[in-house]
Parts: structure tokens; sequence; C-alpha cells
């Protein structure tokens, strides 16, 4: 079955997968409490006047942030098949770039069952939610297991990365090189390991090495 997923045509995929993204995002937005949780947040901060003027800009802009979903999709796909390609070359494997893109695209679809977890789960709790645990809360992560707040904000990031989804990423990833290399999928995934795995190494040390200079 997945892998009937992987052989349809990639507009279809890539439509399929940023219309559900795109409906999550504004699901989030539509039946979370954010203006509550924001008010909550920053109270003791800013004046009335000031945060209502904050949500009248942020209903305003809210469009761009549906904009930046496919956006958002596309630079990571890309980032992913780079990363896959650059592995292909040195595993002498037959991998174009094309292919590597269509595996990370239809991959994808992990991460839309961890959106619609994560909004189950807000949306049930909606009533004792806060601003900091909605941007921390990671479904089936680490982070759930230990005590975030006593985190350095640095370490937070990878903390997240760690989780069931992020896992079943990877094994799907090689699921559809085995099929589309005809390797095993043990070797197809020691490949997903060193090329894709090292990627996500170099990415979440670039994140934490940005917040860690932002929170300085």
């Amino acid at each position: 079955m997945l892998f009937k997923l992987y052989q349809l045509n990639k507009w279809k995929i890539f439509a399929a997968i940023t219309l559900a993204a795109l409906y999550f995002s504004f699901m989030m937005n539509a039946a979370l409490p954010f203006e509550k949780m924001i008010f909550s947040s920053m109270s003791e901060q800013i004046s009335i006047n000031r945060f209502k003027e904050m949500m009248a800009n942020r209903e305003k802009w809210q469009w761009l942030s549906y904009v930046f979903v496919p956006v958002f999709l596309v630079i990571k796909w890309l980032l992913v098949a780079v990363v896959l390609d650059i592995g292909a070359v040195i595993f002498e494997i037959e991998l174009s770039f094309k292919k590597a893109f269509h595996i990370a695209m239809a991959s994808e679809i992990v991460f839309l069952l961890l959106l619609l977890v994560k909004f189950g789960w807000l949306f049930y709790h909606r009533e004792t939610l806060t601003l900091e645990y909605v941007q921390f809360f990671t479904p089936l992560s680490l982070i759930n297991l230990i005590d975030y707040t006593q985190l350095d904000k640095w370490f937070v990031y990878p903390i997240q990365t760690i989780n069931v989804f992020e896992v079943s990423y990877w094994f799907l990833l090689a699921y559809f090189l085995s099929k589309e290399t005809k390797r095993s999928f043990g070797k197809s995934f020691e490949y997903v390991v060193y090329s894709y795995g090292v990627g996500l190494l170099i990415w979440m040390v670039f994140v934490s090495f940005l917040i860690l200079n932002y929170t300085v």
C-alpha cells in the first residue's frame, strides 16, 4: 500500500500533502485559543491596547503562514533530496535527484500523522493550554519524558526532534529507497543513516547554534 502511494504522480502527492498540511495549519489556528494563550503569556509585559494591536496584526498577516507551508515543504524536500543525492554518490548508488526528491516527498506522510496526533491532543486539552506548552509539545517525543523548562533553550529542538515519527520517517525513506534501487532494506537503511542522518545532525547543530546566539 505504501509503495502504491509512492508510485502516484508526483503532482498528486505534492497536492495531497500540501493540502493536508494547510488543513492542519488552519485547524490549529482556528480551533486552539491562541489569543487567550498569548494574552496569558504577555499580559504582565504589555498593555491591553498593545495586545489588541498585536492581535489585529496577527489576523491581518495570518495568510502569510499558509503561503509559507508549501514553501517550507518544498525547501525541506529539496534539502533531504540533496543529502540523499550526496549519499548516492558516496555509496555508488544509481539514484537521480528527481527520484530522491520524490522519495523525500512521499515519506512526508509520516509527519502528517504527527500533525494529526498533535492537533487531536492539543484540541482535547485546549482549555488548559499555555503558549509555551504548544511551542514545545511534540507527540511521542523524548521531550515529553523530561522537564523541558529546566533545559537550555538551544537544547530543546534536538530533544524535540527525537520522536517516533522522525524514526518512522527514516524507515520509510529506507523502504522507498529499497524499492527504487532494488537493494535490501538493511542496506537502504544504512544509506539513510549515513546520508539523511548526518544531514539531520548538521541541521540540528545549526539550529541550536542560532538559538544559542539569539538567546545570549
